[in-house]
């Protein structure tokens, strides 16, 4: 693997543990309102880090599970987006 490519493979690792250590919220997919609740709730852990938008939407959906990890998927396929090109907004 070239040197590039290596540390910044190990720069999203580390990111993404500094990420699960302050333990954002998760969301299932329980209702609409949960959502904007949960929304909120993460947009507070970015505050604390000046992370780019393409990495917040992707940390993001690591919390996702349930209902709502299985729309994002189905979102996912439906929309044909990938890792890089999509964003916090």
């Amino acid at each position: 693997m070239p040197q590039e490519a290596k540390r910044s493979k190990e720069s999203r690792e580390e990111l993404q543990g500094e990420f699960r250590k302050i333990r954002p919220p998760t969301f299932e997919g329980e209702s609409e309102e949960g959502a904007k609740e949960w929304l909120l709730n993460i947009s507070k852990y970015f505050q604390l880090y000046n992370y780019s938008s393409n990495l917040k939407a992707r940390l993001t959906i690591l919390q996702l599970n349930g209902k709502a990890l299985v729309w994002w998927q189905d979102l996912k396929s439906f929309q044909g987006i990938s890792k890089n090109n999509f964003t916090w907004k």
